[in-house]
């Protein structure tokens, strides 16, 4: 019995792509959420709260004011403080792992 590429017929091929992180990418986008987590968690309450009602509630920048009774620039002040705050933890952060990976 031949096969169908003996016989020259044409078989078409279907490539699948798995467009999900491998675990070393799933557990290191992981990781990340738990430092940044943790990060937030240390912040003062005032920008921190801004934070969590804009970013892990995932509401507009007009419901974040209303939620909190602020107006819309209030919420951005509190933000972008919020932001750079995270900003700096997160370097002073990766700076201290370098200096331990460099002594071990």
């Amino acid at each position: 019995m031949q096969t169908a590429d003996q016989l020259g017929e044409e078989r078409e091929c279907i490539h699948l792509i798995d467009g999900s992180l491998n675990p070393e990418e799933s557990y290191a986008e992981r990781e990340r959420a738990r430092i940044l987590r943790n990060l937030v968690s240390t912040l003062r309450p005032r920008i921190r709260t801004a934070i969590e009602v804009r970013h892990l509630q995932d509401c507009s920048l007009k419901e974040t004011s209303d939620k909190l009774g602020l107006s819309q620039a209030a919420i951005k002040g509190r933000l972008f403080h919020a932001r750079a705050a995270l900003r700096k933890s997160w370097r002073m952060r990766a700076k201290a792992q370098a200096r331990v990976q460099r002594a071990a």
